[in-house]
Order: structure tokens, then sequence, then C-alpha cells
């Protein structure tokens, strides 16, 4: 892990001065680089061609260096006006690179990396982390196409209104959505990626205000093309829920209603979700009918809003994952309640 200063700056570019066409790091074959210059691209100076992994960060904002400095110092004449310096080259420089990951908080929008990316034909793992980031329905096609190989996918996604024809992703076998509007997440969902073998899915919904958008993403995912192949799933709702608290509680949806479109996938074995988008109702036979559904379960995370008694049940509703799910190793809930002999089954 390489993090520069003004001084370290200028030591690379000293040392790569006096190795003329030879890399300072030439064995390295994973770096990370952490920097506060969201236009310097030293870090192409450390990267041999053989590097396998580059994880790039912005750690914070210098106004110096991101403000003043892009107009005292122009961007080569033969970059586009909003070209991103670092990526633009990196495909030359590091043309076996199979990861790459692109976090921190520079402004790197979807339009900007997107040709540069592409480029990385030998591309296997994609982790676009900057919240800046958000790819489109085609930006995402011209990164499939460039990286035919790409196996693992974790962006944040916009502009799914018009998405055109299914994208084709044989290879991918990861994919997560990250913190994006649900209907941008449902509308990819619905056929956009056409992955037949996709094992691991994670999607983030987030929505400031309530929309009975969000609510259409568990029935997305079970509805997939994919689905039946996922080994993994995550999912992670959350958005304003005082219109569902305002209401009757006793009106609330069974937790295993909210889930059944999903408990018919039978060969899940990692299952993450986090429902964040109304009271539910969790009893008994909630958890027996989730138990059931998934034998081959191992870990099981499973969080909801635990307003009032009828969203706590008891601790004996574990007997139903001893007796249903043989491989769990680890569980996980949001909140049970422990009960008297007299009131209930020993676990």
């Amino acid at each position: 892990m390489v993090t520069c200063a003004a001084k370290e700056l200028k030591l690379i570019h000293a040392l790569s001065a006096h190795l003329t066409g030879t890399t300072i790091l030439p064995s390295v074959q994973k770096l990370t680089w952490r920097h506060a210059d969201p236009i310097d691209t030293s870090v192409l100076l450390l990267c041999p061609p053989s590097l396998q992994s580059l994880d790039v960060s912005t750690s914070r904002l210098n106004t110096e260096t991101s403000v003043i400095r892009p107009l005292l110092q122009p961007q080569h004449p033969s970059q586009p006006p909003e070209a991103d310096l670092t990526l633009a080259r990196l495909a030359d420089v590091a043309p076996s690179l199979r990861q790459l990951t692109i976090s921190g908080v520079a402004p790197r929008s979807g339009a900007m990396i997107t040709p540069y990316v592409s480029r990385l034909t030998n591309l296997r793992s994609l982790h676009l982390r900057n919240r800046a980031c958000l790819l489109n329905p085609e930006q995402i096609r011209a990164i499939l196409l460039g990286a035919p190989q790409l196996d693992t996918l974790v962006t944040r996604i916009t502009d799914f209104g018009e998405r055109g024809p299914p994208v084709l992703a044989p290879a991918l076998r990861e994919l997560m959505l990250l913190e994006s509007r649900s209907p941008d997440i449902l509308s990819a969902l619905s056929g956009f990626f056409d992955c037949p073998d996709l094992t691991c899915l994670d999607v983030f919904a987030e929505e400031e205000i309530f929309s009975p958008t969000i609510a259409q993403i568990i029935p997305a995912i079970a509805a997939a093309p994919f689905a039946s192949s996922l080994r993994t799933l995550g999912v992670f709702l959350l958005n304003d829920i005082q219109p569902r608290l305002d209401s009757d509680p006793e009106r609330s949806p069974h937790l295993a209603t909210v889930l059944h479109p999903i408990l018919g996938l039978r060969a899940l074995e990692n299952i993450r979700l986090t429902l964040g988008t109304s009271a539910l109702l969790v009893e008994d036979a909630d958890m027996r009918k989730i138990a059931q559904a998934w034998p081959a379960a191992r870990n099981i995370h499973l969080q909801w809003l635990g307003f009032g008694p009828r969203a706590q049940p008891p601790l004996t509703i574990l007997r139903h994952f001893a007796t249903h799910c043989p491989r769990l190793r680890k569980l996980a809930f949001t909140k049970l309640t422990a009960t008297t002999k007299e009131e209930g089954p020993a676990v």
C-alpha cells in the first residue's frame, strides 16, 4: 500500500526519471494507492506491465489541488475536458490488469471512466465504490463488451428508465448494485443482465421518501432469469418508513409474506436481508417457513424493524433452523424474545 505526500511524490518522480524506461516496482502484482490529488498520475510510474490488481482511492479533496491546480495546469490536449488522466493511460502501462477498485471522494463520473475501463480487456473484477461514479445502461454495456471475462461488478447505477436490450455477460458471477434508486434497480433486475451463471447478488435500494417501487425488488429478484443459479443473496431496502408506521401495526405484513417470492430459491447458502421499509409482523410461523425454505443455508442474517411485541419472535424459533438447516453455521436476527418454560417449548 502506498500513501504519498509531496516529498514522496518528488522521490517517485526522481527515481522514475533515473530509471528511464523501467518501472520502479517491476515485480509488484498488487498495488493500493491512497492520495489527495485527483489529477496526479504518479501511480502510473509504479505500475509494471504484469500488475494484476490496482486499488486507487482519493482520500480527500484538497482545495489547492482540486480547484486551483486544474486551472493552472491544463489537461493534455489529446484528452477530453473531463478525462481521468490516471485511467486514460492505465491500459497502456498495465495491460494485464485483472482487478480494479476505484474509491474515495474524487469526482469520477461514469462518463469519465467508462472509455478507459472498457480498454482493460483482461479485467475480471471491477469495484466502483466512489459515490460519484454511477453507471447507466450504455456504460455498463461498453464495459462488459470491452472486458468480456468480467466476473465481478460492483457499482451504483442510474438512468435505467430506457435501458435498451439485455446486455450479454456470460462470465459474470458476482453483481453488487450499491446504493441506487429502487426504479433503477428494478429495471436492472428485470432482464437487463443476461448472466445465466450469476451466483452472488447484492442490491442496496435507498429512497429518501417513501416509494412503493421498493417493495417490488424482492419479487423481481425471484423472477430474474439468473435466480435459480444464485447461492448468495443480499437485499438492503431502506426508505422513509413514517407513512407505514402511522398505520395500524396489526395490519402490517408478515415477514414470510414479504419474503415469499424468494423462499422458492432453495439453493441459497448465504442470505443477508435488511428490510427497512415498513413495520412487519414476525412470529413463530414466519420463522418456520423461512427455515423450511432454505435447507442449504450456511449463513442467515435477517434484519427488520422491530416495532411492537409481534415483531419480536420468541427465542424458541431457533428450533426451526436447527431442524431444517443442517448446514447452518451463522444466524443473526434483529431481536428475539426470551420465553419461560410455560410460554413455549424448549430449544
